[in-house]
């Protein structure tokens, strides 16, 4: 249940694959993924799905957001 945003930690190694994806969705929800700096990834913002090559190591940020009350299963996966 989302009712306000909620962050994520996931830790993962340089050229491990990091893939997030937003299911079971009722409401308003939108992800963001960030590198371990907390700049945005260019193409993890406001989705609801990302996988990608991870450049660097390090604890990656993902935040759910929500505009008004909702629920979702956010399923992350590291290879």
């Amino acid at each position: 249940m989302c009712i306000r945003d909620s962050r994520y930690v996931v830790n993962a190694r340089e050229g491990q694959i990091l893939s997030a994806r937003v299911t079971d969705v009722t409401g308003p929800v939108v992800m963001d993924i960030r590198f371990p700096g907390g700049e945005l990834i260019d193409d993890a913002s406001q989705v609801l799905a990302w996988e990608g090559q991870l450049p660097v190591g390090g604890d990656f940020i993902v935040d759910v957001r929500c505009a008004r009350e909702a629920s979702f299963t956010l399923q992350i996966a590291v290879e």
